[in-house]
């Protein structure tokens, strides 16, 4: 099951868009109405040296010690100044997955903290979350307290040799993947319209094929998503079974 917290910030995101897009989507449009601070910028041949480059010559200076790779997206965030780049040679289907899977790390490890924090124990802590300086004691005492996180944002670049994520990287990544499908094809609706067009709960090709066709995922990102709604799907019909309706 998709958590509420994934629900709660995708729904809380079309609301401030106004309106939610027509399938497949691409979200461009709606990020600049609801959040007219992230910038979108493609480049070629993205990388984080040609991130570094970009933002010196904007006079944005990054320490960032990583090791060099090819990458499709990356997001910048740091004192309300957010760029959300994207290579620029990906096709229409992959664009959409990569700025979904971006924009879903600044919703869910940029922005989501810094308004808990803000809202619970006021716009001080924020100077904290920047970097500009340690939280106090009784600062600690609050946010504990509060069940508030007051770690500085970090980075989350640096991967195995094998190309896996590290530990924390991998939860903050499998979040930012389930946020990016749920901002593209919602589980719900995808649940309906598959419910009325094939059998239930249906094979894992027609899930794909689905996915695919009607919400404009490229088929790699297609697969893993199908298989995990396939699950769902298969756990909620069994508990259905299971209650005799």
């Amino acid at each position: 099951m998709i958590s509420d917290r994934i629900e709660t910030l995708a729904a809380k995101f079309w609301e401030e868009a106004g309106t939610e897009e027509p399938f497949p989507r691409n979200l461009e449009v709606a990020i600049h109405k609801a959040k007219p601070s992230v910038a979108i910028v493609s480049l070629e041949r993205l990388c984080p040296q040609a991130v570094r480059v970009w933002l010196a010559v904007r006079d944005h200076q990054v320490w960032l010690v990583t090791k060099d790779r090819w990458v499709d997206g990356c997001l910048y965030a740091c004192k309300g100044i957010v760029f959300l780049f994207v290579e620029q040679t990906l096709g229409p289907d992959h664009r959409r997955v990569t700025i979904a899977h971006e924009f879903g790390h600044f919703l869910a490890d940029y922005e989501e903290p810094r308004r808990r924090a803000d809202r619970r124990l006021g716009p001080s802590l924020l100077s904290v979350f920047d970097g500009d300086r340690p939280p106090t004691a009784p600062e600690q005492l609050s946010a504990c307290l509060a069940d508030v996180s007051v770690e500085p944002h970090v980075h989350f670049m640096d991967r195995m040799a094998d190309g896996s994520f590290v530990q924390p990287v991998s939860q903050v990544e499998r979040t930012a993947n389930e946020l990016a499908f749920e901002l593209l094809a919602p589980w719900r609706i995808v649940f309906g319209t598959m419910r009325t067009a094939r059998p239930w709960p249906g094979a894992a090709i027609e899930w794909r094929q689905h996915l695919e066709e009607q919400f404009g995922l490229p088929r790699n990102w297609a697969g893993h998503y199908a298989e995990d709604l396939r699950r769902l799907a298969r756990a909620r019909r069994s508990f259905t079974e299971a209650l005799g309706m």
